[in-house]
């Protein structure tokens, strides 16, 4: 009897494989844009005055071939989670006192629906450099808007 009913568990194995299947074709195909204020976007380096609150003034993404939009945000400063927000446009001030003069990392992770897509995760990390004052910024810039955006689904 015992060796009737595992005969039948091993026949239905191969089906419970096959509903393990998946198709990539849903994943989220967004542009993702990110702008900050008070900063110069130079090459993958975001530069900011020490001592200057570092703003991240909206988040935002446009689906590609159907509606989307960003369910929450949190953010990460040198590694530690200091914020999250679930409400559009997702703006985050990470204090003065957290940007001495030297090389930091600002992440950015975020949840990303799409009409007829399965739910999405974004995530992004981006090299930040506080410099002592807006002389040691490069050469011709001076700190302002900036918006950085990232095109397609990751294929």
């Amino acid at each position: 009897m015992i060796m009737k009913k595992l005969l039948y568990l091993l026949m239905l194995l191969p089906l419970a494989m096959l509903g393990g299947c998946h198709d990539d074709d849903d994943i989220p195909d967004v542009n993702v844009s990110i702008s900050l204020s008070d900063v110069v976007v130079d090459g993958n380096v975001i530069y900011t005055v020490k001592d200057t609150p570092l703003k991240i003034t909206s988040i935002s993404v446009q689906g590609v071939g159907s509606r989307a939009l960003v369910t929450s945000v949190a953010y990460y400063w040198d590694g530690v989670r200091i914020g999250w927000n679930p409400i559009a446009p997702f703006s985050a001030t990470i204090a003065g006192a957290l940007v001495p003069e030297g090389n930091h990392v600002l992440g950015i992770s975020m949840e990303v629906a799409q009409e007829g897509k399965a739910l999405g995760f974004c995530a992004t990390t981006y090299n930040v450099k506080a410099v002592e004052n807006e002389d040691a910024l490069p050469e011709g810039t001076e700190p302002g808007p900036a918006t950085i955006t990232y095109t397609g689904s990751p294929e």
